[in-house]
């Protein structure tokens, strides 16, 4: 099969995408557009992107645009599952959505005509995924931008992000990958999408397997190996490692230090960035019927994580100097 036919293949699997960001500028150099795929293998609770968690598709129920039962009630003419029953006495006079019984056919969201039900999750190929991306082409000419494939975790649809990342390419697009670092490096199709990638920005939030299983229900092991390896086997890869700093997990001198020093000898990691947890998207939890952690509003003042920073700084200038000796 010639190689323009294999990636016209690849490029007609279905994904779920959950939203696209037109003009983000946090996910790489310049003007950006993020492609946000549905599905994650981790559970952290701090994670603001409650849609992008589960795979399949999901009803989102937003109570403040519901204009009730009295003036509408069509969701509850055509609910045939019993996912939407009748106002309770709490609830403004609003149908209430019953998540165990909902079979997210998506027949109430065609009728809602306030935008209260909606569902989550569009279907989408990788053509047209680059073809969205495409409509900001002058904004990247102008900044330096491109296309973000983020998540959810894009490597766990190998197939898909091969066919995004070659696509672009082609098109001429700047690409990038936000990951979680939980995939198969082994996967073909993975190792397809990092030769057409960029930059990867890769999520490093703790050095011991322990302390990342109880947060995060996952082992580390193939997060940290991936990490190690991706910069011995793409050393033309830029890469961007980002730690989400949450109190009680990781906002300690201790564990940046250690996290600061591994990711300060990997040679092709051009930044190394603290992120504080900050209290937001607890909307979209409650809209989707999720309840989040207590744990994912708190994160650390400014003043501690201007001292974490520092840590940081100081491990990668450590490094440098080192290198400089020995190449001496």
């Amino acid at each position: 099969m010639a190689y323009g036919e294999a990636v016209e293949n690849l490029s007609r699997e279905m994904v779920l995408v959950s939203h696209i960001q037109r003009g983000a500028v946090q996910d790489g150099p310049g003007w950006r557009t993020t492609v946000y795929l549905k599905g994650c293998p981790l559970r952290c609770p701090w994670c603001y992107n409650a849609e992008s968690l589960h795979f399949q598709q999901e009803l989102r129920y937003v109570p403040q645009f519901c204009i009730g039962a009295a003036a509408c009630g069509r969701c509850l003419e055509v609910c045939r599952s019993g996912g939407i029953v009748p106002p309770g006495p709490d609830t403004d006079g609003r149908p209430v959505v019953r998540r165990q019984l909902c079979r997210v056919c998506g027949e109430c969201t065609q009728v809602c005509p306030s935008g209260a039900l909606s569902l989550v999750g569009r279907a989408m190929t990788a053509a047209d995924i680059v073809q969205e991306a495409e409509k900001d082409r002058d904004f990247y000419c102008t900044s330096g931008g491109g296309l973000t494939l983020s998540g959810g975790e894009p490597l766990v649809r190998p197939t898909l992000a091969a066919a995004v990342m070659t696509l672009a390419h082609q098109k001429g697009l700047h690409t990038a990958i936000e990951t979680c670092g939980w995939f198969d490096l082994d996967a073909p199709e993975n190792r397809t999408a990092l030769r057409h990638c960029d930059l990867l920005i890769f999520d490093l939030k703790h050095l011991d397997s322990r302390q990342h299983r109880a947060f995060t229900h996952m082992d580390n092991s193939r997060i940290l190996e991936n990490l190690d390896r991706i910069v011995r086997e793409f050393p033309a890869l830029p890469l961007w490692v980002r730690t989400p700093v949450v109190r009680g997990f990781n906002d300690n001198e201790a564990d940046n230090r250690d996290m600061a020093r591994h990711v300060a000898q990997l040679p092709t990691v051009t930044r190394h960035e603290l992120l504080p947890c900050l209290p937001v998207g607890e909307e979209k939890y409650a809209q989707l019927g999720m309840v989040r952690s207590q744990l994912a509003s708190v994160g650390p003042d400014s003043a501690q994580l201007q001292e974490l920073r520092a840590v940081v700084a100081a491990c990668r200038r450590e490094a440098r100097h080192g290198r400089a000796e020995g190449e001496a």
